[in-house]
């Protein structure tokens, strides 16, 4: 996540000033959290609302009567701000893969097999167009653009990600979760991070969340590839 500007963006309830929260950030369990630095921060307040929007809060873009965006400077200048260039990339190729018709992405869906040969920047352009047109499973809508891009690059950085919260996996993984193609492979990693406890205690609820919801997506999107029942 990169703020704009150095600011990041939350939903508040105007009549108490309690701010949004959910822990995986997929809408599943919203709570109103009177601490601001327990609260869901964003890079912008588009991706704010589209949060707002998957916990029941807004609609089409509007925030219910009673909430607003809010505001502050962004100082955590130990968290992860992933490449420009790669979130650029990550941009371009979202919009590309809107643009596919539906006949074709039937054709093309992740269940039908899995490539012999491991390839992490195909992997990883076919769980963009995936993740972009797959619903939560909790709440039936889909993920802002913005933030299944933000799912991407903290894939392709998960190294990089681990280490900035603190977490002794970071050099026991391989870089990008995109090096593992397939369920088998990828859930013990899984595992292993959902599990760490320096993991859960040391880091910023913002990239913990942000990394724990892409490693959910990810897994899920392996498992229908691969055609695994999971749990």
């Amino acid at each position: 996540m990169t703020a704009e500007n150095g600011i990041e963006y939350a939903i508040r309830r105007v009549k108490d000033g309690f701010f949004l929260y959910d822990d995986n950030l997929d809408g599943a369990r919203p709570e109103w959290v009177s601490i601001a630095d327990n609260a869901a921060w964003f890079g912008t307040a588009e991706e704010a609302i589209a949060f707002a929007e998957l916990t029941g809060f807004a609609d089409d873009g509007e925030l219910d009567n009673g909430l607003e965006v809010a505001d502050r400077p962004w100082v955590w200048e130990e968290d992860i701000e992933p490449d420009e260039v790669d979130l650029e990339l990550d941009r371009q190729e979202a919009d590309a893969a809107k643009r596919i018709t539906h006949a074709e992405t039937v054709a093309e869906t992740p269940s039908d097999s899995a490539p012999a040969v491991a390839d992490s920047d195909a992997l990883r352009k076919e769980f963009l167009g995936w993740a972009l047109q797959t619903p939560s499973p909790h709440t039936g809508k889909l993920l802002s653009e913005i933030t299944v891009v933000t799912q991407v690059s903290h894939l392709r950085h998960m190294s990089k990600v681990l280490a900035k919260t603190g977490s002794t996996l970071a050099d026991k993984v391989q870089p990008t979760a995109f090096d593992y193609d397939s369920y088998e492979k990828f859930k013990p990693v899984y595992d292993a991070i959902m599990s760490d406890p320096e993991f859960i205690k040391n880091s910023r609820r913002v990239n913990r969340n942000y990394l724990r919801m892409a490693i959910q997506y990810y897994l899920r999107f392996l498992a229908q590839r691969d055609g695994v029942t999971q749990e």
